[in-house]
């Protein structure tokens, strides 16, 4: 989903338009153009995006989620999440082009905040009924054609119908919840599994992805087909369910406990991963300075708040090229509920993801064995089982 909106076409993209308000929208591969509607859109559900050409203006439609950064360039006139300079512009704010100008205003991406504290169960419930329904409820606009179609299944949004979906297993927490709840809502027939890293080579990744991968960490990591694919991903697992280093070291802070102690006498997933020079360093920080965070987020409330805000720039991958990329956990409802256990129940969270393992075990019990015996280490070591859970 990569473009630039400017007033001469951007020579980094393959694929341009000019717009009647004077504008050139440049994009990669993989977008549908409505000249009627003058719509140019790209992506499944939770991470979609749509410009809205109008006479005079040019809008934004992609949720409350935006899964990508944005710079705008006054001096350039250019709004692009392409290697962009010029001002950052934060997920809290709506925008729109106006004649030749950047027009910005606020909005309230977080919703309602309840800090009141919710069960094991509840939170387990919530959350796996909340991903469930992301499965059943991916977007359904997206008008694949092609000979790489399938039969559309009952069982499957339109969109995804039509194209058979891969998931990568990595045999981390998220992907293998992935699988636990494609096994769960969708037939096996209609998804496939990536064995191996794939990437595919075009126009603009020649051109482009060299530099991506160098602003972007998540884009050293991603699969990318020529042809027209869409890739489940656990993009937004660490962050949105609170297993990042950062959020959790705030977290931990916050509410004066402390984590590199715990951690030192504790085994579990995500131990080894904390405990890396560069995270430790983080945990060590925010403990330290425990009695400032305080003073800055008087109630739990905004404690949360700001982790959402945390969330919401923290802009991993979105699409590339023909490959859309489709992730449930990009969903601050998840942040908001698991943020209502109580600080024990939290921890076994954020120590061994065990949210994850009872989302697991609420909808493909089996998969659970597939999971590492730590975050990012023995990759795959439990993936020879796949075949004969299946």
């Amino acid at each position: 989903m990569f473009f630039s909106i400017g007033r001469s076409a951007d020579r980094r993209f393959p694929f341009h338009s000019r717009t009647e308000p004077g504008w050139w929208i440049s994009r990669d591969d993989g977008w549908e153009h409505d000249e009627i509607k003058g719509q140019i859109g790209k992506g499944i559900g939770n991470n979609r995006l749509v410009i809205d050409v109008g006479t005079n203006d040019i809008t934004f439609d992609h949720g409350p989620h935006r899964s990508f950064p944005l710079w705008w360039n006054q001096d350039t006139q250019t709004l692009t999440n392409l290697m962009g300079t010029g001002e950052l512009i934060r997920a809290d704010k709506k925008y729109m082009l106006f004649n030749q100008w950047l027009v910005l205003g606020n909005r309230d991406i977080h919703g309602p905040i309840d800090d009141s504290q919710l069960s094991w169960d509840a939170v387990a419930d919530d959350i796996t009924k909340r991903l469930r329904s992301e499965f059943f409820s991916a977007d359904d606009r997206l008008p694949f054609d092609g000979s790489d179609q399938l039969p559309i299944s009952p069982h499957l949004p339109k969109s995804l119908g039509r194209v058979r979906p891969v998931l990568y297993v990595s045999g981390g927490l998220d992907t293998v919840t992935l699988l636990a709840l494609l096994h769960d809502t969708w037939p096996l027939r209609t998804y496939s599994i990536q064995p191996e890293q794939h990437f595919d080579m075009d126009d603009f990744t020649d051109t482009n992805i060299s530099g991506i991968r160098r602003d972007h960490w998540a884009y050293n990591q991603i699969h990318h087909w020529r042809s027209r694919t869409v890739l489940l991903s656990g993009a937004y697992g660490d962050e949105y369910l609170m297993r990042g280093p950062y959020t959790v070291a705030l977290w931990a802070a916050w509410h004066d406990i402390n984590l590199e102690h715990i951690l030192n006498n504790s085994h579990g997933y995500h131990v080894p991963y904390y405990l890396k020079p560069m995270n430790l360093a983080t945990i060590r920080g925010a403990w330290q300075r425990r009695a400032e965070i305080r003073e800055q987020y008087v109630t739990y409330c905004d404690l949360i708040r700001q982790i959402l805000d945390i969330n919401a720039n923290d802009h991993q991958h979105w699409h590339l090229g023909n490959t859309r990329t489709w992730t449930p956990f990009l969903d601050s409802h998840l942040t908001k509920t698991i943020l209502r256990l109580s600080p024990d129940d939290l921890l076994r969270q954020i120590i061994n993801g065990d949210i994850n393992r009872e989302v697991i075990r609420r909808t493909w019990p089996a998969a659970e064995v597939l999971v590492s015996r730590a975050k990012n280490l023995h990759a795959n070591e439990n993936l020879y089982l796949l075949s004969s859970l299946r």
